[in-house]
């Protein structure tokens, strides 16, 4: 029977590096990378720390994730009980399956349940939508030339950080705040108590649901308007688990096209461009260029997939690990499509529509 200390030492055996190849990531010597659950685009922001050669620890300074190697892995492989965790890791590592355990043990805390989350923050939603448009969220997205495609995205805004505690006041009325604090809606401070004064996050207040295809919501993603960062954060242990926009698959034939971009704007950027030059395919959004699942791959099967990453050395790079995998899962052509003008689609929609 192989114990829970023979998986850690076999993880720090791996090493970082080898540790994110095989769950499908990069890290550099350090163990510094992009982090593969929020994405982003800073390869220093995530971090792989074996401690006292004992245990490796996982932690984003962005959207502060911060585990062992062994819940990381459940997080990743959508197994966040303790007995599907444990048989992720040893798949990943090639040990025989882990007996569970029948001795008494202290249980960990539980993550908020899938339906749950998609009940919260549906409720935030139309909480949110009763209060009149918030100028400065809309001015944003107007700039981005994004405004008209929110709403069909279902994208909100929170208010500003002095309405905040009515809206966490409304939500009081539904859900204890216990399931509030795990769906990452408000902070439980240190001393145990929980912030009631602002939401978690107070300053991201664009609010983007990502759904599974069904469309419930498994993540909210939300974006400062500024430059700080972190711009982009989900709720710690709660990430997508399927691409943005893949409830739009239900609309069309099983071999539409789609294309891949990085990020939930750039999905709405590269729709509106393709309407305005009425080119017949469905933008995908992954969470980050190293985050591909290889679940995915059932999407692209039988389909004619462009994938459109950032035009930069990280987008042409995925491109080049993604293309063998689209073909052996049986995607019928792909295609490299980078944006024409500046970095993103959203650049690109800016020069095209000005």
């Amino acid at each position: 029977m192989i114990e829970l200390g023979e998986l850690h030492a076999a993880i720090v055996a791996l090493g970082p590096r080898e540790f994110a190849s095989r769950l499908g990531f990069k890290v550099d010597r350090r163990g510094r990378g992009r982090c593969p659950i929020h994405g982003g685009h800073n390869d220093q922001q995530f971090a792989l720390t074996v401690k006292h050669g004992e245990v490796m620890l996982v932690h984003c300074f962005a959207c502060g994730l911060g585990c062992d190697a062994i819940d990381f892995v459940g997080t990743l492989r959508g197994r966040p009980d303790f007995p599907g965790k444990l048989e992720a890791v040893a798949d990943l590592l090639g040990m025989a399956p882990i007996p569970v355990s029948t001795e008494p043990f202290e249980p960990e805390p539980e993550r908020i349940d899938p339906l749950s989350y998609h009940n919260v923050i549906t409720a935030l939603r139309a909480i949110c939508l009763q209060y009149r448009p918030i100028r400065d969220v809309c001015q944003y997205l107007q700039r981005r030339k994004l405004l008209g495609l929110a709403p069909e995205f279902e994208l909100f805004a929170l208010p500003e950080r002095a309405k905040q505690p009515e809206v966490i006041e409304h939500l009081r009325k539904t859900f204890e705040v216990e399931t509030l604090a795990a769906c990452g809606i408000i902070r439980r401070k240190k001393s145990g108590a929980f912030e009631m004064r602002q939401l978690q996050w107070s300053n991201h207040r664009l609010c983007i649901p990502w759904t599974s295809p069904s469309g419930q919501v498994e993540a909210l993603q939300r974006r400062t308007l500024d430059s700080s960062k972190p711009k982009y954060v989900f709720a710690s242990g709660v990430a997508p688990m399927h691409p943005f926009g893949i409830e739009r698959l239900k609309e069309v034939a099983k071999d539409h096209p789609i294309a891949f971009v990085e990020g939930a704007l750039d999905v709405l950027a590269l729709t509106s461009i393709c309407r305005r030059e009425g080119f017949a395919l469905v933008p995908l959004g992954l969470p980050g260029v190293s985050t591909w699942r290889e679940s995915w791959g059932e999407i692209c099967r039988g389909r004619e997939v462009y994938v459109a990453l950032d035009n930069d050395k990280a987008g042409t790079e995925a491109f080049a690990e993604l293309a063998p995998k689209l073909h052996e899962v049986g995607a019928s052509q792909i295609h490299w499509w980078q944006p024409t003008s500046g970095k993103d689609w959203g650049d690109t929609l800016n020069k095209v529509a000005s």
